[in-house]
């Protein structure tokens, strides 16, 4: 291959120095010069043209060494107006295009993506199937088996022919059997399906129970009792309050009691209370049960929690009861002023026990002293079933849970702080 010299000849140079120069030059020219034959030519340099006769095609020498197609007669290169002629119109026949670009951006819709037209792929915006489906259709999901994922995804009035649904299924905002969820008759007992889940706590209102729904079993109750052995009047606090409804009452074998129930305020007691007047001219001991709505346990006393209330009115000297209280809930919880906090030391001294004549009165210049029996170590509810499966109350089993006087104990053993008219005339007793 000879090198051209772009600098020679010369006006400098002599003319005969320069012939050798100018006939290596030409041969330089003349190894980029188009080769027009069937066979490619015998000296080929990088950058040449051959024109192959036989076929009418084009070629270039590439720096590798071989030949690049380029075009030929029967497969001419593309024009602009080869394109612009079918703007809008319908390409019938197969074109090919050289030197137009390819891939993303190219402005060209293919007509066929592996043999196929795009009717035959599913778009993005529908769900991922991992089995199962046996044909969609217009929103119609056939086949018995669908296993798929539609995490916020949205399917516009979809329709499940066929098949269960074998787990919970969340709908928003869809209709239920093509009714609107907002019309009664797509609700089940006037409730929408999303109605149906547990209600928050205090977010249950009147307006959504029904007249003459509530019946006994929907009222939380329980009994309580006072008892008294006194032949005298006697002020008794029924546990039940505002809450309780009228008490049935019972005496002991044997005993003639001509009883009289009423509302009697106790002297010097300043509580609105609910209590039961006895008396006179009695012997033996007069029961009084009464069952009321509860609400509240349990209770504190200080930082201890009570879970069972006895309270005795009992001689100092004897140990002999002359009144009892027996019940789940303290006296304050449903008499005096029930407007403060169950456990609230006010609330407490209001109604400190249940022998109203005592409330201000010291119960010892009557020879008589005011417990409350701790029963947090004894089965209360087991007492209470085995006592009214005989017919008998709680308060005719006393020495069932406290043999004996029992041991006293004092406030501060239970961590009970000082409260007025409460630790100043109510004793702790344990069994």
């Amino acid at each position: 291959m000879s090198t051209f010299d772009q600098n020679s000849p010369a006006q400098s140079h002599g003319a005969l120095s320069d012939i050798d120069v100018i006939r290596n030059n030409t041969i330089a020219l003349r190894d980029h010069e188009s080769s027009v034959a069937a066979s490619p030519p015998s000296n080929p340099v990088a950058g040449g043209d051959w024109h192959a006769s036989d076929t009418e095609s084009r070629y270039v020498r590439t720096n590798a060494g071989g030949w690049l197609y380029l075009w030929s007669v029967s497969d001419p290169p593309a024009k602009s107006s080869d394109l612009t002629t079918h703007t809008g119109a319908n390409i019938t026949n197969i074109v090919t295009v050289h030197g137009i670009r390819q891939g993303a951006g190219n402005g060209l819709d293919a007509d066929l993506l592996d043999g196929n037209h795009s009717s035959a792929f599913l778009g993005a915006s529908h769900g991922t199937a991992t089995s199962g489906i046996h044909g969609v259709s217009a929103g119609l999901i056939v086949g018995t088996t669908l296993t798929q994922t539609l995490t916020n995804k949205t399917l516009t009035s979809p329709v499940i022919g066929g098949g269960s649904i074998t787990s919970n299924v969340t709908v928003g905002g869809a209709y239920v059997d093509g009714r609107d969820p907002s019309v009664d008759g797509a609700k089940l007992d006037t409730y929408p399906g999303g109605g149906l889940a547990t209600p928050s706590n205090g977010s249950v209102t009147q307006v959504k129970i029904a007249s003459a729904s509530v019946g006994q079993a929907q009222l939380k109750t329980t009994t309580g009792a006072v008892s008294t052995t006194n032949a005298s009047f006697t002020n008794l606090t029924l546990p039940g309050g505002t809450y309780g409804f009228y008490p049935q009452i019972k005496k002991s074998a044997g005993s003639s009691y001509i009883t009289v129930i009423s509302l009697i305020v106790a002297v010097n007691s300043p509580a609105h209370n609910a209590t039961i007047d006895y008396g006179p001219n009695a012997s033996g001991t007069i029961y009084a049960q009464q069952r009321y709505i509860q609400a509240s346990p349990p209770y504190k006393i200080g930082d201890t929690v009570w879970g069972h209330f006895l309270f005795l009115l009992r001689k100092i000297t004897t140990g002999e009861v002359v009144s009892a209280y027996e019940a789940e809930d303290p006296p304050w919880a449903y008499n005096g002023k029930v407007w403060l906090p169950k456990d609230h030391a006010d609330r407490i001294s209001e109604v400190p026990h249940p022998f109203a004549d005592y409330i201000e009165r010291d119960p010892a210049v009557d020879g008589l002293e005011i417990v409350l029996v701790n029963l947090n170590a004894v089965d209360t509810k087991k007492w209470r079933e085995d006592n009214w499966k005989v017919g008998k109350s709680t308060l005719e089993d006393i020495p069932a849970v406290l043999p004996g006087k029992g041991i006293q104990k004092a406030f501060a053993d239970f961590s009970v702080p000082a409260i007025a008219r409460f630790t100043d005339k109510v004793k702790v007793i344990a069994p």
